[in-house]
């Protein structure tokens, strides 16, 4: 990948991506084997931190959902 790539020729650290789901990936976490995490379960989130395995949630993207398509009118009479 670019970006991880790109961090290892600036900084010499070498990115390496665990993919799961919320509750494991912070499982793993507990457990102190990644320095970062990325989930999408706010409560949750926010009970890693106050627990003391975290030590901040910052809102990383949000989902926008947009209903496009034609105006409903009516439909034509069935008599």
């Amino acid at each position: 990948m670019y970006l991880d790539r790109r961090v290892r020729e600036r900084t010499g650290i070498r990115v390496r991506h665990v993919g799961a789901g919320t509750g494991a990936a912070l499982d793993i976490a507990r457990k102190g084997s990644v320095d970062l995490v990325m989930v999408h379960a706010k409560a949750l989130e926010e009970k890693f931190v106050a627990e003391g395995f975290g030590t901040e949630r910052i809102d990383l993207m949000y989902n926008d959902f947009v209903i496009a398509g034609l105006r409903m009118i009516q439909p034509a009479s069935r008599a």
